[in-house]
């Protein structure tokens, strides 16, 4: 289970993760829908971070392979520049709840990347929890 500990001051980071939002879960409107949780890594400059830790994600428009993309990027695991992020300066850590078939409809899939990517709709991806990670290196994907 991971340590999580909340921190009142900038800067004082006992653990690998600031909790930010812990807003609960979107509710299925069908009781035979099964909620899946997972977790997801976004990684953004500390002035984008510090606008999402305050106020949420926004989704933003994105044009890839002929298709038209509104939402938040999110993946499996933590990406660096080399994979197509423009910063490596913080990464968010976001656990979601939804209804099983809205992660294999939001999911972009690209069987030669090592990676597997997702484009939420920020209303989706802002009812969740997100975390800032302050120890990447105790997430175990860089072993």
């Amino acid at each position: 289970k991971k340590k999580l500990t909340k921190l009142g001051k900038r800067g004082v980071q006992p653990s690998r993760h600031r909790i930010v939002s812990n807003k609960g879960s979107v509710k299925s409107g069908s009781k035979s829908s099964k909620m899946v949780t997972k977790t997801f890594y976004h990684r953004t400059s500390r002035l984008a971070a510090d606008a999402i830790l305050a106020e949420g994600f926004k989704s933003s428009l994105s044009s890839i392979v002929g298709f038209e993309l509104f939402g938040v990027w999110l993946s499996d695991r933590p990406l660096s520049s080399n994979e197509g992020t423009k910063t490596n300066e913080v990464l968010l850590e976001v656990t979601l709840e939804l209804v099983a078939p809205d992660f294999d409809f939001y999911e972009l899939v690209e069987k030669e990347k090592p990676y597997r990517e997702w484009c939420i709709p920020a209303e989706k991806v802002n009812s969740g929890r997100v975390m800032e990670v302050t120890d990447e290196w105790s997430l175990g994907f860089n072993d």
